[in-house]
């Protein structure tokens, strides 16, 4: 487990934004505006906070990003206390709108019968500039307090290393390690 958690920090660490924002830094307050599978049409950032947060950027043309989401679904049903998922499609990058991704949703993922309890944003054209990208899938990890975990590869996104995150920031809170 140490070593799964050693090797997550080690590839977080590497990682620097064109925004100024680096691990360990407090996330600007957010919303998501355009937002399905989920009760309402927005989320903000704080209304998750105490969760861990895992940013999935994705896209209808993405055959890995698809085939991730059976195991994301089941990540999300076992963690659902401690851990909130989210899926994006980035607009300015895979040029999907809402209709496209609902039609996508409806057609193709329920004839796969693999339509993930997670929510899913559409039209994001905020985090971008907080989470730069070149490839999908593509995670960003937020600890319970808002600040910037990791930014990693499908890889990282394994229920051994949920597990093991969840006790390093239960351990830090136990602790009371200032964030």
């Amino acid at each position: 487990m140490l070593i799964v958690l050693v090797g997550f920090c080690l590839h977080a660490d590497a990682q620097t934004f064109p925004s100024n924002l680096v691990i360990g830094e407090k996330i600007p307050e957010f919303n998501f505006n355009h937002v399905l599978l989920y009760p309402s049409s927005s989320i903000s950032l704080s209304e998750l906070k105490g969760k861990l947060i895992v940013l999935d950027y994705w896209a209808t043309w993405c055959g890995s990003c698809i085939n991730t989401f059976p195991k994301l679904d089941s990540l999300q049903k076992e963690f659902a206390k401690n851990v909130q998922f989210i899926l994006i499609d980035n607009k300015k990058k895979t040029g999907e709108g809402k209709q496209t991704v609902e039609k996508f949703i409806k057609n193709r993922l329920a004839s796969l019968r693999i339509i993930p309890d997670i929510p899913i944003v559409v039209e994001d054209t905020i985090t971008q500039f907080y989470f730069p990208h070149q490839y999908i899938p593509h995670y960003v990890w937020i600890d319970p307090n808002g600040k910037l975990l990791a930014v990693t590869g499908t890889e990282f996104v394994t229920r051994d290393v949920i597990i093991c995150l969840l006790h390093y920031l239960a351990d830090r809170k136990k602790s009371n390690v200032v964030d």
